[in-house]
């Protein structure tokens, strides 16, 4: 509480927080997501502890890289097929 009046008697205006700097994120790079992709193309059926496994990845790197960069989802469909590309089935509707 010291240090909050502190800083507005030497001039602050605003109560918000400061801007502060966000970390890099360096396991989402264009070589990590090129394997991931190739890992998924070669067995459509593997799973996001046995990518991670394989390329030292975090579960979270992982599906970061599924889900937001190569737009990849769970299928609903009762066909066995783990995931779908969101584009095929886009224009398959």
């Amino acid at each position: 509480m010291f240090e909050w009046c502190a800083r507005f008697r030497s001039g602050r205006q605003s109560v918000g927080d400061d801007v502060r700097a966000r970390a890099l994120r360096t396991a989402i790079t264009d070589q990590n997501i090129s394997q991931v992709e190739t890992c998924i193309l070669v067995d459509r059926r593997v799973t996001v502890r046995e990518i991670e496994n394989e390329l030292s990845l975090s579960v979270g790197s992982v599906e970061t890289i599924i889900h937001e960069r190569l737009e990849i989802i769970q299928s609903i469909c009762q066909m066995g097929l783990k995931a779908t590309d969101r584009r095929t089935q886009a224009t398959a509707n």
